[in-house]
């Protein structure tokens, strides 16, 4: 069976009915795009936001965990924020929770501007 992308209605659909949401490499560094997505999430958004971090223990004033089995909860959606190598496996230890939504995020920004 070939996967067909979900429409831009379905998509819709899938965000409103979301509640929380899981974030796979959440950092604390402000530069990170990450920790961009989290800032909008507590102030745009009524989804519960966990991180997942097994570097630090807090983000943004909330526990950070070593991994997707280590949360209290099993979130609607995870948002992966790990290098491309990294991508082949992101959420093996979690393949046994229900999860409705995965979405790959980058960690990185490259400006390829040159100033002459």
């Amino acid at each position: 069976m070939t996967w067909t992308p979900p429409t831009d209605v379905k998509r819709l659909e899938f965000l409103r009915e979301t509640r929380s949401v899981a974030i796979v490499g959440a950092s604390p560094n402000p530069a990170r795009a990450s920790y961009l997505v989290a800032t909008y999430l507590f102030a745009h958004t009524d989804y519960e936001v966990w991180f997942v971090n097994p570097l630090v223990s807090e983000i943004l004033c909330h526990p950070a965990y070593p991994t997707l089995a280590d949360l209290p909860v099993a979130t609607d959606m995870v948002d992966v924020f790990r290098r491309s190598e990294g991508r082949d496996g992101p959420l093996p230890e979690d393949r046994a929770r229900p999860l409705r939504g995965i979405a790959f995020g980058t960690n990185s920004f490259r400006n390829e501007a040159r100033h002459g």
